[in-house]
This record gives structure tokens, C-alpha cells and sequence, in this order.
């Protein structure tokens, strides 16, 4: 950080620290949700089966074992359950990710507060301004915890008798790509930071 202000330095030392985090969190975030596709993929599959043993006709099989699909369906329902509690597990690790990034942009926003508006809003060509970076973090906050909780919303309301699963990994899918995209375009911004030890 050679370039930077001298009054600025203690203030990029905290920017830094919250990029790298962002970074961390990045990859924690990615691993996360590949871990919850496939635990999708389950449920899917899951709930697929579920509504073919509920909605099946009367056979020669069910008319001599008559309890036979309420227990198919009894062994379905608790794999079910044991895919939205790793999915719930999941979720867990990335409000652990929101917490750390909102955490960042606190620290980081206190530390704009209190310097001159000359000094967090000045630029150079390779160097964007701080206000501006903070605000990327305020921007990336809000993204990651609005894909948090439509996310936790849809398992919270997951009901195999409904579950319409187009719908669901459309909704699943809503905003994962403009999220990465903010995330990596902030992070390529601030590569002077990252690469500075």
C-alpha cells in the first residue's frame, strides 16, 4: 500500500482485512452451496418417489400387504427429513458467512465515518476510492443475506405434497450468479489489497 494516503493507512489495514475475509467467505460460500445441491438433488429424487408411492393405484401387491405403502412412505418421509436437516446445517454455515461479511462492512463503514469526505473519496487510476469500497462490502452484505434468507425460506416451507421442484430450483437458483458476479467484480477491484502483504 505504498500509494496510499498516510492518513488513510490504519483505515486500508481494516479494508484489507475485511476483503480477505470476503474472500474466505467466498469459498466457504461456493463449497456450501455445491453441498446443498446434492442434498437437493436427494430431496428431489425423495419427494419424486413420495408422490408416486402416494399417488399409486391399488394392486394385487397393496391389496395383499395394505400397510405396505403407508410404510414405504413412512421410510420416505424420514429420509426427506434427513435431508432438510443437513440442508438446515448448510444454512447454518452460510448465516455464519452473512454474519462475517455484515461484521466487515461495520467495522470498515465506523472507520469512513470518521475521516474527511476529501480523503475517502479521492481516487487515482488504480486505486478506487474508500467510500466506494466500503460501500461495495454494504452492496455484497445485503446480496449474501437476501440469498440466505430466500434460501432458509424455501426449506422452511418445503412440504412433499406441494413441492414443485422446477419451481423450487428456480427460486433455489434466484440471484446466485449476480451475487458471484458483485462478489468477484469487488474482489478484482481490490486486488491491489489482496496482493499486498
Amino acid at each position: 500500500m505504498e500509494n496510499i494516503d498516510p492518513r488513510l493507512k490504519s483505515a486500508y489495514q481494516q479494508l484489507q482485512k475485511s476483503y480477505k475475509i470476503l474472500q474466505q467467505c467466498q469459498t466457504t460460500w461456493k463449497e456450501t452451496l455445491k453441498q446443498c445441491q446434492e442434498e437437493i438433488d436427494s430431496l428431489q429424487n425423495l419427494s419424486e418417489q413420495y408422490t408416486c408411492c402416494n399417488e399409486a393405484g391399488i394392486d394385487v401387491l397393496l391389496l395383499q400387504l395394505p400397510d405396505v405403502r403407508e410404510k414405504l412412505l413412512y421410510k420416505i418421509s424420514l429420509e426427506i427429513d434427513k435431508k432438510l436437516s443437513k440442508l438446515h446445517i448448510n444454512m447454518n454455515t452460510l448465516k455464519e458467512c452473512c454474519d462475517r461479511i455484515s461484521k466487515q462492512y461495520d467495522y470498515s463503514s465506523t472507520i469512513s465515518k470518521g475521516l474527511p469526505l476529501d480523503l475517502v473519496t479521492m481516487t487515482t487510476e488504480t486505486i478506487p476510492a474508500f467510500a466506494d469500497m466500503v460501500e461495495w462490502l454494504n452492496d455484497i452484505d445485503i446480496m449474501l443475506h437476501h440469498q440466505y434468507w430466500a434460501k432458509k425460506h424455501l426449506l422452511d416451507t418445503y412440504t412433499v405434497q406441494k413441492f414443485d421442484s422446477d419451481n423450487f430450483m428456480k427460486m433455489w437458483n434466484s440471484g446466485n450468479n449476480e451475487t458471484t458476479q458483485k462478489v468477484n467484480d469487488a474482489l478484482c477491484y481490490v486486488k491491489f489489497l489482496l496482493d499486498d502483504t
